[in-house]
Order: structure tokens, then sequence, then C-alpha cells
């Protein structure tokens, strides 16, 4: 470590130090609320790291910087000191995480300051900002998770991150003046559905990645390219929005699979996407006209959450991403399967609430086979769209059998280890924890394998036999 390094060390520590002693001064003496001295250490804070790359080249400085950082945040929350800071009556882990994901982001960026200094100020400015402006003039409210986010809050992260991003790229790159337009408002809407649907402090750790991830994608891009994925990420904005005004899901559901589907697509490619499209649209559509709202049950009426579609899509999603950095075309037959399991698990469990399918045992074989039926649905619009692997007779039996295995799994733990309840209120019998506002009665199963958990392990399991 050179003396240089030495002496960077001690000018951030003290820099950092001022910036802790102002907020805890403004804490004390004037009672100043803790949200607004905290986003001044968030705001600040950030505003010096920014500097980071200028000082050190070597990421062991930083290192040491961070766990010490950690270190004082970690012991004053033990002692309950740092009011300005630790100060919140909610849960909340984002201060022990900020420095952390400063050290992970210079790690990553080493070779190249932009791809640090950009992620840090939109940490610092577009989240300080978005949560004030929301704060003091959000009126029009919504919820992720139980929590209240507000739209004029989200709309101010996005203003500001198009800001953050648009001005450096200018500044500081040989990016284009178009190019840098399309990046940064490419950026300002994705990451303000990460910090929509970050909580607990997750934004600290969702919102410079993810800054991070999707600039390093995008800066080799041509214009061309770049305002092809701007159609698309305002065509599955339109779809989100569509799903959570008419079909089944919460806004959290709706952002989520926005981002799943925005994913799969720049990952992957139209091939890959298709499958999920197909999937989506023909099962909501046939859910939509099957029985109007008022007749459905509440179990019927019940919409997907962002957890639901984190278990749904996350298996398919994982080998998009592995595509994307091996460029192994195999692995689209497993990804088939995954979309395949989840048509099939989807379908059968639309048709265990209908009445009719549980009537008799004619009935119920009835449900299996339409359930297999589905297993073919994603395979369909490659009947007129080329597929990245070839399929052949062999692998799309292996898919279909993959897809229908995964679904039997899930039927088999839901008859055994999967947790089922039952309300203490209404009496009804349920596969979560919760109904009616109260707790539920455990009846069987392993509490830890709830409904979303078999799912993901039934469509796991089936990808990876199929697979092999």
């Amino acid at each position: 470590m050179s003396e240089r390094d030495i002496w960077g060390m001690l000018l951030f520590s003290a820099l950092f130090g001022v910036l802790f002693a102002i907020a805890e001064l403004l804490r004390r003496r004037t009672r100043i609320e803790v949200e607004y001295t905290r986003k001044l250490v968030h705001l600040g804070g950030g505003f010096i790291a920014y500097f980071l790359p200028l000082f050190f080249q070597s990421h062991w400085p930083v290192l040491i910087l961070a766990l010490g950082s950690l270190a004082i945040l970690w012991f004053a929350k033990r002692l309950k000191k740092l009011d300005s800071v630790h100060g919140v009556t909610r849960a909340s882990s984002g201060a022990l995480i900020y420095p952390i994901s400063l050290y992970l982001l210079f790690l990553l960026a080493q070779d190249s300051p932009l791809l640090f200094q950009i992620p840090v100020l939109v940490l610092a400015f577009s989240d300080t900002f978005g949560a004030l402006i929301g704060r003091a003039y959000g009126t029009i409210k919504y919820e992720i998770l139980g929590q209240t986010r507000s739209l004029e809050g989200s709309i101010a992260f996005l203003v500001v991150t198009f800001l953050t991003v648009h001005i450096p790229l200018l500044l500081f790159s040989q990016v284009g003046r178009l190019e840098s337009i399309l990046i940064s408002l490419l950026l300002a809407v994705l990451v303000t559905a990460f910090e929509a649907i970050s909580l607990g402090g997750s934004d600290n750790l969702f919102i410079p990645f993810g800054t991070y991830f999707v600039l390093a994608r995008l800066l080799p891009l041509k214009s061309s390219d770049l305002s092809w994925l701007v159609f698309i990420l305002l065509a599955l904005l339109g779809i989100g929005l569509l799903s959570y005004r008419q079909q089944r899901l919460t806004m959290s559901g709706a952002i989520g699979a926005f981002l799943v589907g925005y994913g799969v697509w720049t990952l992957g490619g139209f091939a890959w996407f298709l499958p999920i499209l197909f999937f989506y649209m023909t099962y909501n559509l046939i859910e939509k006209f099957s029985r109007a709202d008022s007749e459905r049950t509440p179990l019927e009426r019940e919409h997907y959450e962002l957890s639901q579609i984190f278990f749904i899509s996350i298996t398919s999603l994982a080998l998009v991403v592995a595509y994307s950095y091996t460029d192994w075309v195999q692995l689209f037959s497993p990804y088939l399967v995954t979309i395949s399991a989840n048509s099939s698990i989807s379908w059968m469990s639309f048709l265990k609430q209908r009445p009719v399918f549980l009537r008799s045992i004619w009935m119920r074989l009835a449900r299996w086979v339409i359930a297999f039926a589905a297993t073919w649905i994603p395979l369909i619009p490659f009947l007129w769209v080329g597929s990245p692997y070839p399929l052949e007779i062999i692998s799309i039996m292996i898919i279909v059998l993959g897809g229908f295995l995964g679904m039997t799994l899930k039927e088999i733990l839901g008859w055994t280890l999967q947790a089922r309840y039952r309300c203490t209120v209404c009496g009804h019998e349920l596969t979560k924890p919760t109904h009616c506002d109260a707790p539920a009665q455990l009846v069987t199963g392993w509490r830890w394998l709830d409904i979303d958990r078999a799912h993901l392990i039934s469509v796991a399991l089936g990808a990876t036999v199929g697979y092999i």
C-alpha cells in the first residue's frame, strides 16, 4: 500500500467523520427529523464516494474504509448511538448495506471509473430526492408488499436518475448525444422499477448494482439498438400496466413481471421472450373471460405479488442470465422446460378452483389431460418462429415430459409436505399463513414449504431432470 493510499484513507475517513458529526449535531441541536439527517448522510456519503476512483487504483484501501465504516455503524446501532442514522422506528439495514455496496461496486468497476461514479450518483441523488419529494408532496399512493410508496416520489426518482446518468455521460464519456439520451431513459425507467420494489434498505444494494449492470450492457450499443430497446421497454410497460388494471397482478407483481420480461428479452432475445409471452397471454386471457369477477371466490380473486412472480420466474431467469454470459444455446431446452412446467402448474391450479373439475373422477382426469396439454403452449410460437436451438421430436418430447414432471411434483408436494392452514376466523383451508387479517393455524405439512417454494422446487427439478 503506497503513501498516497494512506493519505487518501486518512482524508476520506476525515470527510466521512465530519459528515457524521454534522448530521449528529443537526439531530441533537435542531431536533430535525431523523429521515432528513439520514438522507443528508446518504447524499453526502455518495458525493464523497464519487471521488474514490480519483485517489485509489487498488481496491484494498476502499475495503479498509468500508469495513471501518461498517464496524462503526454496527457498534453504534448496538449501543443505540448515532440517532441521526439509526433513529428510525422501522426495521432497516440500509445504513449497514451502504458501505459494503460501495466497496463491491468499486471492485467491479475498477477498469472504468464512470461505471462506479454514475451508480454512486444515482444512489445518492435519486434515492434522496425521490424520498424527500415523496414525503413532502406525495398524495397518490400505491403499496409494495405492505409498504406505501408515492407516485410523486417515483417520478422524482425517475427524473433525477435521468439527469444523473445523462450529464456525466455527456461530459466524461465518448457516448454520442442521442445514445446518451436513450441510455439515460432506459436506465431511469429500469432503476426506478428496481427502487420501487426494494424494501428494508435493500435499495442500497439493488440501485447501484442494477445501475452498474444495465449501464455496462448499454454503453457499447448503437443508437438503432438502443431505440429498439426503448420500444421494447415501453411495450412491456404497457403490458404490465394492463395486467395491473385488468388481470391478477398487484403493483409489485406488475413491476416484477415487467422486469422479468425485459430482462429475458434483453439478455436472451426475442426467441427466449416468446414462450413467456405466449404462456402469459393465453393463461390470462382464458382466466379473464372464464368467469365474471363477481362470481369468483376470494381465492380466485387473489392477486399475484412480487414474491410469487419471483418464485415462478427465478429458474427461467437464471438460465437466461447463464446463456447471456456463456452463449451456451443448449440452455434453451431446460429453459423451455421451466416455462412448460409453469404453464402446466398454472393451468392445474386454475382448473382446481373450478368446482366442475372436482365432481367426478372423469372430470378430475380431464383436469390432468388439460394440464398436460398446457405443457405444449410455450412451444406453439416455434411453429412460425425459428428456435435458437433445434427442436427435434426427441427434444420436444423431453421438454413436454419435463414440464409435466414439474407439475406432477408440485401436486405431490401439495398432497404431502406443503404447508396447509385453516383460517381461525372463517374456517377456510388455505396455502398461506394469514387470512382475514389474522394468523391461520397450521394443519399439515412443513411450515417453511409454502406454495411458492413448492412451485420453485418443482420447476427446478423438472428442468434438471429434463436437461439430464
